[in-house]
């Protein structure tokens, strides 16, 4: 394993776009996590430790107390 590869501890795609989503750290589920492609909000909904599933955060809308 090259020095480069052994800084990224996990991976996964991203639920919008596809893209190649990798981390430096464990994450946890639950998570959020910002694409660095799209930019989009993703959740970590399962991680085995080196392979991550994500999937879009909700969107959370304005409550207006109505």
């Amino acid at each position: 394993m090259t020095q480069e590869a052994a800084a990224w501890s996990a991976s996964g795609y991203c639920a919008l776009c596809e893209a190649v989503v990798a981390l430096r750290d464990t994450a946890e589920v639950g998570e959020v996590i910002t694409c660095p492609e799209c930019r989009s909000l993703l959740v970590v909904r399962s991680s085995d430790g080196c392979r991550i599933t994500f999937e879009a955060a909700p969107v959370v809308e304005e409550d207006w107390g109505q």
